[in-house]
């Protein structure tokens, strides 16, 4: 078990160290980067995954209570579930980032939030899609669940403009034949 152990947490520390020093060397600042960038990159390396990452992923997904990515930004929760939880959605995730964006993509991702971007900023900036996006994406081609609008707000907005750009003139089509017909009836 000690030597399992030792190819798990080896790694992964050595990647705290490595992005540490990345990001440094960009003249960035270690403390920005979000715990599930930094945690999800960690325990991507490590020699012997933790095997129960998937089964505990597959559960909350099922009992509906995967953690928000945003929530994972500034640290991760104390509850030990919940903690595990975290770090199995963090490796998922940025794993899921990594085959979609390549290496390249992470170093943008990393020196976005090292240079004090905030959360959804940072990967808007880093990769074009807000972190909330992102998330949505990696639902979707993980569990199979349609996107979605990143928020009510853009959700709001499009029906908006569908009522502004076809109802409102058929509106007014109707109401200018309405006054005609009466006319005419005279």
């Amino acid at each position: 078990n000690q030597t399992i152990e030792m190819q798990r947490q080896i790694p992964h520390e050595i990647m705290h160290i490595l992005v540490y020093r990345f990001v440094n060397e960009k003249n960035g600042t270690y403390a920005y980067i979000p715990a599930w960038l930094s945690e999800g990159l960690a325990s991507n390396t490590e020699l012997s995954a933790n095997p129960d990452y998937q089964a505990i992923l597959s559960q909350a997904w099922e009992d509906n209570r995967l953690l928000p990515m945003k929530s994972l930004c500034d640290g991760f929760p104390t509850d030990p579930s919940l903690n595990l939880l975290a770090y199995a959605q963090s490796t998922a995730f940025t794993s899921h980032l990594h085959q979609q964006f390549g290496s390249t993509g992470l170093e943008k991702l990393l020196l976005a939030y090292a240079d004090g971007l905030e959360c959804e900023r940072g990967a808007n900036q880093a990769l074009g899609l807000s972190l909330t996006g992102l998330e949505q994406k990696w639902l979707a081609d993980t569990f199979g669940v349609p996107a979605q609008p990143a928020n009510t707000t853009q959700a709001y907005t499009w029906f908006f403009l569908l009522g502004l750009f076809v109802l409102f003139p058929l509106l007014l089509v109707a109401l200018h034949r309405s006054p005609q017909t009466n006319l005419s009836q005279k």
